[in-house]
């Protein structure tokens, strides 16, 4: 599920470039550890919080809707937008489903 997000090997990728003084094994172990410490808050604080994500997207993708059936003669730049919020929406779901995938197998 992780793989899926491009900012986990941007994480991932900080925390090895980070020069460790030491042994490869000593140097390696750190770099595990400070790794591991980063992932767990990246998980928190940036991947987590999906039902938080797909409210907030579900509500902007209905704003903009809402725009385009008003507008007498809606812009290229709200059907953009809307496209946009779609496949973010749908990027969520596809997030959604792959999490509950991981806990049916744990269960």
């Amino acid at each position: 599920m992780w793989l899926q997000d491009r900012s986990y090997t941007e994480q991932v990728q900080l925390d090895f470039e980070v020069d460790v003084v030491g042994s490869p094994s000593f140097s390696l172990c750190n770099k595990l550890k400070q790794c591991q410490k980063n992932l767990k808050w990246w998980n928190k604080n940036i991947f987590g919080l999906l039902d938080t994500k797909m409210k907030e997207t579900q509500q902007k993708l209905e704003h903009i809707q809402y725009d385009i059936l008003t507008h007498n003669n809606p812009g290229d730049d709200l059907f953009a937008a809307e496209h946009t919020q779609i496949e973010r929406y749908n990027d969520l779901l596809v997030q959604q489903a792959t999490h509950w995938g991981h806990k049916s197998c744990l269960d």
